[in-house]
């Protein structure tokens, strides 16, 4: 969602300056992240109220954006009343947001079932239906745009809330007990529920005591959070398939020429399979270089692939392959080296044909709304912006991404001024973004290369056009 948007959410339904209705409260992210995130810490409603006597909508949303000026403005807030600088709940929510960081090298989005925050969770019973409905879709609204796959909820309450929220909504496929004891759903490590979003990715859910009684370490909690850890970081080996090199690179011999063959050796499909060649050898003061791609639109699980024949000749030259493609909501990047041979291990087949594995130096991955983001701010651009940009600074921090940015503006450039200008694709996202998520489109250049960067999604990611929706409303 946008931000004129979000500010129409969290207004209270009677707005003015010297109003004590407070906002509602969906989540707080780190300054400048706001890209999906995949692991939701969920409570039952927000504790402490901050209203429009408190700080204008405009500041208030900023807030939501930037954690840190939040709690600073939240503890102030807490201490002018009188109370402690930061509650039992905070304390604890925090501590365990700073381990499962720390733990799983992901970010936590915290945000609560019933949004509107009350001094008690037992005060949402006083409160109007048209109240309740509110707060609970705008969770709904939050859930649905980053579609998280771990869901770790705190309370009795929170869970129960939360399943009736899921069945309503048509999205718990597993339905728990009807009378969910959090404690013994919390000593047995077992998720409670998992449920599929609509686009089909699926979600798993956890339920703890409430974080209350975490404190400072969570002594109490520990199984617990080892047990979500242990689950969460399988999710990320599923995407890396890959950890313990389960992509592979090798050079076969075949006659009197050679094959450099690829192969998947993990359990996940890739799309977009691109291996980027690039080497040099010098002779008799020459320079000569490669410079060259192969692509297939997916490589699948336990499938090898020849990249390319090569000739004696070749295999004289210093190079590097970049293995490149997508793996469940990620780009990843391998980097393989061959330096005339030298440094591969050598092996024969049964048959006694000669074959040399190509080490792998160096391998990233990361989200790829990291990689949508850059196009949407670095907007109304259709090749890559080398000073002061989005483009530059994701680059300058992460190398690797140069190739997948690089593609994605080609591609764009491509369904812009190209002869894919007239894609159905782009008239299909447009359709869908006006009827489903009532975004307006000026007839105008800048809405055009806005529908060119999601068509290039489309393609470079093998995005669904929901799922390109998502993003596009998220960034743009």
């Amino acid at each position: 969602m946008n931000i004129d948007e979000l500010k129409q959410l969290v207004t209270p339904l009677v707005y003015n300056r010297t109003t004590t209705m407070p906002y509602l409260r969906p989540f707080t992210l780190p300054q400048g992240f706001q890209i999906p995130v995949d692991i939701f810490l969920i409570g039952i409603n927000p504790t402490t109220l901050i209203s429009p006597k408190d700080i204008c909508v405009n500041c208030y949303v900023n807030l939501l954006y930037n954690e840190e000026k939040f709690n600073e403005f939240y503890s102030n807030l807490r201490s002018n009343d009188g109370k402690t600088s930061i509650s039992r709940t905070r304390l604890g929510t925090s501590s365990l947001v700073d381990l499962l960081e720390k733990e799983t090298k992901q970010k936590v989005l915290r945000t609560n079932v019933i949004t509107y925050p009350t001094p008690r969770a037992k005060h949402l019973k006083l409160l109007p239906k048209n109240e309740i409905d509110r707060a609970t879709q705008l969770f709904l609204k939050v859930l649905y745009e980053h579609e998280p796959k771990t869901l770790i909820t705190y309370g009795q309450s929170t869970i129960q809330n939360l399943v009736s929220v899921l069945n309503n909504a048509g999205l718990s496929s597993t339905v728990p007990p009807l009378k969910i004891k959090v404690r013994e759903v919390e000593k047995s490590g077992i998720p409670v529920l998992r449920f599929k979003y609509k686009s089909g990715k699926e979600a798993t859910v956890f339920a703890c005591r409430h974080l209350m009684y975490y404190g400072k370490n969570g002594d109490s909690f520990k199984d617990f959070t080892k047990t979500v850890i242990t689950h969460i970081n399988d999710q990320w080996r599923k995407v890396e398939g890959i950890s313990e090199n389960k992509i592979t690179l090798r050079i076969e011999s075949k006659d009197s020429d050679y094959l450099l063959i690829v192969e998947n050796q993990s359990n996940e499909d890739i799309i977009n399979f691109t291996t980027y060649t690039t080497g040099f050898m010098s002779e008799d003061e020459h320079v000569f270089t490669v410079d060259y791609n192969t692509r297939v639109d997916k490589l699948q699980s336990q499938e090898s692939m020849i990249v390319e024949e090569l000739t004696p000749l070749d295999l004289d030259y210093m190079t590097n392959y970049n293995v490149t493609g997508v793996v469940n909501g990620y780009w990843i990047n391998h980097l393989f080296q061959n330096e005339k041979l030298r440094n591969t291990e050598r092996s024969e087949t049964e048959s006694g044909e000669k074959v040399w594995c190509i080490p792998l130096v160096e391998k990233n991955s990361i989200p790829i709304g990291e990689l949508i983001q850059v196009m949407f701010k670095d907007k109304y651009y259709t090749e890559p912006q080398i000073l002061d940009s989005h483009y530059s600074q994701m680059v300058t921090n992460h190398p690797f991404t140069r190739l997948a940015l690089d593609e994605l503006y080609r591609l764009a450039d491509y369904y812009y001024m190209g002869e894919g200008n007239d894609d159905q694709r782009k008239w299909d996202m447009a359709e869908l973004l006006q009827q489903e998520y009532d975004v307006r489109f000026e007839q105008s250049e800048g809405s055009d290369i806005l529908l060119a960067y999601c068509v290039a999604g489309l393609e470079y990611f093998g995005l669904t056009e929901d799922e390109m929706a998502k993003y596009f409303l998220t960034f743009d």
